[in-house]
């Protein structure tokens, strides 16, 4: 298997992370978190300890087995950038990590030792394949997180964007938003073009009846928008959230009877918790089916649909196409590769971007820093696609490659309907509709 040969990998040019993670993570909580151990006497000092228990972390849940010697020969490396130290490895294991590590460490200030000790987490992490999916978080690192699994943005406010107190009134949202525009329409801000659309965005979250009255209670935005083109309905979801369930099951009890067919699109929908892929698939397949594998260690782990039953309004959408582009990814590409493979809907787009891996929060026990709770972000298990290849790195195929001129005369031999084909045809060709 491709799998059985890949070896604990790791970059061999040590790179200093100024900031972010570049994946967005997918979380699973069937991992544990490394209790604090003091193997070694060097660990009496927390500074130490707090590097150790992040190695302990790494050997006992990273997604591919770190045997001692490649491990600390990473944190080493990561040791001598973070401390711009010389200083050796005295023996190629945790033992000598702890020592090199305390020596290191001797002699500075605890401003010193905790930049030494998260800096030194922080890279080994950020140099673990795949290539800056792990990390260090701080507290405030992990509520901006859980912020962006849940689509909350703290920094934005509908209502203010429009001129309104928090509350108003569809139709005072209405009367704002004309206000609003006509002031930007005479003048000639640069800007213009962008303030137009986060008007128009609040507007239309604000005069939905459901979309409003999640916003007052949670400040969480839609992740939906619904069109009609003939008897095919036009999802655009644009990322996988706590709400995006509710949110297409409300879709599907709203639409016209007539309909026949279904386009979900996915393109530069950039994923989310990965429970929500089996939850959501579940929807089609029904409970406790075979939705997907992940890949952990050598072994593949058969992961099955989660929810109570199908829903009974998408019996009536015979045909089915997912968009698809580059910036499809996470757990999009999850469901997109699922779908694909129980032949439920046929792929319209190109490759998807191929971030395959699943990351979990690991809080950190030790405490350096008072004012801190520190976790560790690691990539836990990687995601496999319809053909059991690994969606990490190489995406996920569609069945109409959009790239190719001629995709348009292939609609016909993947769909029976013309109303499917011609919404296909419409939406494929342009940008996602809002």
């Amino acid at each position: 298997m491709f799998w059985q040969k890949v070896p604990f990998s790791v970059v061999a040019g040590i790179i200093i992370l100024a900031a972010g993670f570049g994946s967005y993570a997918e979380h699973r909580t069937s991992h544990e978190s490394v209790q604090q151990k003091f193997k070694t006497i060097e660990e009496s000092d927390s500074f130490v300890r707090f590097d150790l228990e992040g190695y302990d972390i790494v050997q006992a849940n990273y997604w591919q087995k770190a045997p001692d010697s490649d491990l600390s020969q990473l944190f080493a490396l990561a040791i001598q950038k973070a401390a711009n130290a010389t200083t050796t490895l005295p023996t190629p294991d945790r033992a000598g990590l702890a020592r090199m590590l305390a020596e290191v460490l001797k002699g500075k200030s605890n401003d010193e030792k905790k930049k030494i000790a998260v800096d030194t987490l922080t890279v080994a992490l950020y140099n673990m394949a795949p290539i800056g999916r792990n990390g260090v978080l701080s507290t405030a690192a992990q509520v901006d997180l859980h912020n962006e699994v849940n689509n909350v943005n703290p920094n934005t406010n509908l209502y203010t964007s429009l001129g309104v107190a928090d509350g108003a009134s569809p139709e005072k949202v209405a009367a704002a938003y004309e206000s609003k525009k006509a002031e930007l329409d005479a003048t000639t801000s640069p800007d213009k073009a962008k303030q137009i659309e986060a008007i128009t965005y609040a507007k239309k979250v604000l005069e939905d009846a459901p979309q409003k009255a999640l916003y007052d209670t949670t400040r969480i935005e839609p992740t939906m928008f619904v069109h009609q083109f003939g008897r095919t309905l036009y999802l655009y979801i644009t990322k996988m959230s706590p709400t995006t369930q509710s949110e297409f099951e409300q879709a599907l009890l709203h639409a016209s009877a007539d309909l026949n067919s279904l386009v979900i699109d996915l393109r530069g929908n950039i994923g989310g918790d990965l429970t929500f892929s089996q939850t959501f698939l579940g929807l089609f397949f029904g409970p406790n089916q075979y939705a997907f594998d992940l890949y952990h260690r050598n072994t593949y782990d058969a992961q099955r649909t989660l929810g109570l039953a199908q829903i009974a309004g998408l019996s009536r959408f015979r045909e089915m196409a997912v968009l698809t582009d580059g910036m499809t990814q996470s757990t999009s590409e999850v469901i997109a590769a699922s779908l694909k493979r129980s032949h439920r809907a046929i792929l319209v787009g190109v490759k998807t971007r191929g971030w395959g891996s699943v990351e979990h929060e690991f809080p950190i026990q030790t405490v350096i820093d008072p004012g801190n709770q520190y976790a560790l972000l690691m990539v836990v298990d990687l995601t496999v696609r319809d053909d059991a290849q690994p969606i990490e790195g190489n995406g996920v195929l569609p069945d109409i490659d959009t790239s190719n001129p001629a995709w348009k005369d292939k609609l016909s031999d993947y769909f029976f309907t013309s109303d499917i084909q011609a919404a296909v045809r419409k939406t494929a060709s342009g940008a996602p509709i809002k």
